[in-house]
């Protein structure tokens, strides 16, 4: 589904533009490592050579510059964005899993890190997700979700103005990293 601005799954108004659409973005890591497992509930992965591909597959979400890619021509940003933002570095994930309450209850914790050392390579991405699940029924539970993100390359919304501008699909909002 289409995402519009505000995180919105309908437009607003009229002039709203899309800011996501099908693999617009999309995410593809590969990380070769060494995942080192002390016990039942804790894991440690350490990739020292991962790759992280961010694709925009619609040219128009590309163009707003948002997703971590660059201007095709610094020099002439009528060109548009590139599609694609590579990126090479290294990944650090350290996973929890256990059960309680007579394994009704579960919870499990992954907190990942990645360094690009292309960019930057002292701002480190960070994401962090817990699933706290409650076994109701057997095949029937609850789940909690709660995760954290952050990307440097990465630009958030601040805040929304009416103007348009030339070149941008809809209303025009300010980015900032």
């Amino acid at each position: 589904m289409p995402t519009y601005p505000g995180n919105f799954l309908v437009k607003q108004d009229d002039t709203d533009g899309i800011l996501a659409k099908f693999l617009s973005p999309a995410r593809l890591e590969l990380s070769p490592g060494i995942n080192f497992k002390p016990n039942a509930h804790w894991n440690f992965f350490f990739a020292p050579a991962s790759y992280k591909l961010i694709y925009v597959a619609d040219q128009d979400i590309a163009n707003l510059g948002i997703h971590g890619t660059q201007l095709v021509d610094e020099n002439d940003p009528s060109r548009g964005y590139e599609k694609a933002f590579h990126q090479v570095g290294a990944r650090f994930v350290a996973g929890y899993t256990n059960k309680f309450l007579n394994d009704r209850m579960t919870y499990t914790s992954r907190f990942d890190l990645f360094s690009n050392y292309l960019n930057n390579p002292q701002n480190m991405d960070v994401l962090w997700q817990n699933d706290l699940g409650w076994q109701l029924w057997k095949g029937l539970s609850l789940n909690f979700l709660l995760e954290g993100f952050y990307d440097h390359d990465i630009l958030v919304q601040t805040k929304r103005h009416t103007e348009t501008e030339p070149g941008v699909l809809g209303r025009q909002t300010s980015w900032t990293q």
